[in-house]
């Protein structure tokens, strides 16, 4: 395996408390002196590794939420072939509020002064 590949994946199965050269060339198969000439310092070394797991999250993250948005339209097209929903979910938001507003008083943001729903 590659030197930066084995890198990354010791910083994945043992994280950054502790990291330092040594152990690190020792689980990778190499020498600490070819980790320096490598990445050039130690600091150099946990900036790449960190912008290497900053860049994989980043692409995990952008893969989760596109397939949340294709969820999200099959859910929208199987909606149109269905009848609409009947019940507490399928009431609108403001009459929701104008239901719930006699509960909360004369000063309820939905009521005017004299106490009528807005």
């Amino acid at each position: 395996m590659r030197p930066r590949i084995a890198c990354y994946a010791y910083l994945l199965e043992h994280g950054l408390l502790g990291l330092s050269p040594r152990p690190l060339a020792a689980a990778t198969g190499t020498s600490p002196r070819v980790l320096l000439y490598l990445f050039g310092s130690k600091d150099a070394l946990l900036r790449e590794l960190l912008a290497r797991a900053r860049r994989d999250q980043v692409t995990q993250l952008a893969a989760a939420l596109d397939e949340q948005a294709r969820e999200m339209t099959r859910e929208e097209t199987r909606g149109r072939d269905h009848p609409p929903a009947e019940g507490p979910a399928a009431t609108p938001a403001p009459a929701a509020f104008d239901a719930l507003s006699p509960a909360c008083g004369p000063s309820s943001p939905r009521r005017d002064n004299a106490g009528r729903s807005a």
